[in-house]
């Protein structure tokens, strides 16, 4: 065994210690040798499934990364659910109260998922810092999808099994299974 190879080791237990410390559960073949960024409200849960890799670094997966991902239980009620086999690569996923990956599914480098507009859409109510007035919806990403570099998944949608978004699209709509979908906002460009 190369010293690479201990550091390797050694890497992958420190970012597991991490995951278990911050409160996140995870199942056997977690894959991941760097930190994550984890924040997670006390209350809320973050599940991630067998099989699971998290890259986190450009030597990880040269195809662009420029940060570590970024997994948020941001209240008491969130519910960020991951199931197996899925890869992700620098991605950011925000959630304030469900967002279910189900397995087998790849989310590219870069790409986001937030199941809250974060802020208020009205004016006054962002000036107030008016909690109550952002609105938030459940995200679905179902079996076998693939959500391409860089594209954004928005509030309230569920993803179809086996569909694809390409690559910097933003989807603000359901997508159904087995289709392609581009665009700002996404829109079906091919059914497979």
């Amino acid at each position: 065994m190369s010293i690479r190879d201990l550091e390797r080791v050694g890497s992958a237990i420190a970012a597991k210690l991490y995951l278990w410390s911050a409160g996140v559960q995870y199942g056997n073949g977690l894959r991941i040798t760097s930190l994550p960024f984890v924040r997670r409200h006390p209350e809320a849960t973050i599940r991630l499934g067998d099989g699971v890799t998290i890259q986190n670094l450009l030597s990880e997966n040269p195809a662009g990364i420029t940060h570590r991902c970024s997994l948020v239980a941001a209240t008491p009620r969130a519910r960020l659910i991951v199931g197996d086999n899925v890869g992700m690569s620098g991605v950011v996923i925000f959630c304030h109260d469900e967002i279910i990956i189900e397995s087998h599914v790849n989310l590219a480098v870069g790409v986001s998922v937030y199941d809250t507009d974060h802020h208020p859409i009205h004016w006054e109510a962002r000036r107030r810092h008016d909690q109550g007035a952002i609105r938030t919806a459940a995200v679905r990403i179902c079996e076998d999808a693939w959500i391409g570099a860089n594209a954004t998944i928005l509030k309230g949608v569920t993803i179809g099994e086996r569909s694809i978004v390409a690559a910097c699209a933003v989807v603000t709509s359901d997508v159904p299974p087995d289709c392609i979908v581009a665009g700002i906002p996404a829109r079906i460009v091919r059914r497979l």
